[in-house]
């Protein structure tokens, strides 16, 4: 979760994460599999029996069995509102309020830390395959054209 960068690690609670996390699942698969799916079945049974118009029909839409199938929708609606939204509303805000002022060290390169270095395999010390790479050392010398090496 990127709220893991902007609240400090003092506040920052991995249960309250996971709660959320699972929460928004559940909540999903709940709606998905006990409302979207058995109604979208039903109502294509409707199209495939008596026509397209009867299966859109403001009578078929609010029929009995598809009222009871949106109702049903409920328990993974509140699952998901309570469970996942609040909790994640919650570390928004304590993102907001205690945000993080993470910086990186004087020591550590600029460069450095958004990538990781490749060296050439081979290579004993990556400073000097780096400067030949590059064609640089870093006192400002000229390193040796990999033409000239033995």
């Amino acid at each position: 979760m990127a709220h893991n960068y902007l609240i400090p690690d003092e506040r920052w609670s991995d249960r309250l994460a996971a709660i959320s996390f699972w929460s928004l699942n559940l909540g999903l698969a709940w709606m998905s599999f006990a409302t979207l799916l058995p109604a979208g079945a039903l109502q294509l049974y409707k199209v495939v029996d008596a026509g397209y118009a009867d299966g859109r029909s403001l009578g078929y839409l609010q029929g009995g069995t598809n009222m009871f199938l949106e109702w049903l929708r409920l328990p993974g609606d509140v699952v998901f509102m309570v469970g996942g939204v609040v909790p994640l509303l919650w570390m928004t805000y304590l993102g907001i309020r205690y945000r993080s002022r993470r910086t990186r060290s004087s020591e550590a390169p600029a460069e450095t830390l958004l990538f990781t270095e490749v060296v050439p395999t081979g290579a004993e010390d990556p400073d000097l395959a780096v400067a030949a790479a590059t064609g640089t050392v870093a006192d400002g010398a000229e390193a040796a054209s990999p033409e000239a090496a033995p």
